[in-house]
């Protein structure tokens, strides 16, 4: 989470991620694609701690376990009574990006595979070599209430700000466009093969396990 003031823009920007973020609970079903980096809720401690020191030259480190058990806490919407369906489309590079070492990776990518066994999760994998990867540089989320499509918003999220889009043209065109990403990705058990073989390919990268 970004701190800041809740007048600076770094504070409205904050507020409306957490917002977002106190959304998730009550949705019914939450459509997630995500490009390049792991999804926020499925990420490991290992690997919220290399995402928030990334660049970093001085942390504090109370405040930095501070900030790995919020965004661990907000996975906890997975083990609720009632979870969302979620539906998750995750591209190939996410995968792949060596984020905090081998160790660190290999943790990530096996904890993905347990998840994405849940009954209420479906996880796909977009190839790089999909007809649809040029045009979904860029990560969105649909969220829907009470099962009803009419009460569907659109969630975007950048390096410099956050907003809802709920026009009726827009839903429509976020939804259309998860249509394509979804047909053209792998299918869930297919998925969950790439990602335990990926899994399996950080021990050879690991000098640590290599005799």
């Amino acid at each position: 989470m970004v701190s800041g003031g809740c007048g600076s823009s770094r504070g409205r920007r904050s507020s409306r991620r957490c917002r977002a973020r106190c959304r998730e609970p009550g949705a019914s079903q939450i459509r997630w694609y995500q490009a390049e980096i792991m999804p926020g809720l499925f990420q490991t401690g290992g690997c919220i701690r290399t995402v928030l020191t990334a660049g970093q030259t001085k942390i504090d480190e109370d405040e930095l376990n501070q900030q790995i058990a919020l965004r661990k806490a907000r996975a906890n919407i997975l083990d609720q009574p009632d979870p969302p369906q979620l539906n998750v489309i995750l591209s190939e590079s996410a995968l792949r990006r060596n984020v905090g070492g081998p160790e660190v990776m290999r943790a990530q990518l096996r904890y993905l595979a347990e998840v994405a066994e849940r009954r209420n999760i479906e996880l796909q994998v977009l190839p790089l070599d999909a007809p649809t990867y040029a045009i979904a540089s860029f990560g969105f989320t649909l969220l829907r209430f009470d099962h009803d499509a009419a009460s569907d918003v659109v969630y975007l999220e950048d390096y410099t700000d956050a907003s809802y889009l709920d026009r009726l043209d827009a839903v429509r065109s976020y939804s259309t466009l998860w249509d394509r990403l979804s047909a053209a990705a792998l299918g869930p058990v297919e998925s969950r093969k790439l990602i335990l073989r990926l899994a399996d390919q950080q021990d050879s990268e690991d000098p640590g396990r290599q005799g």
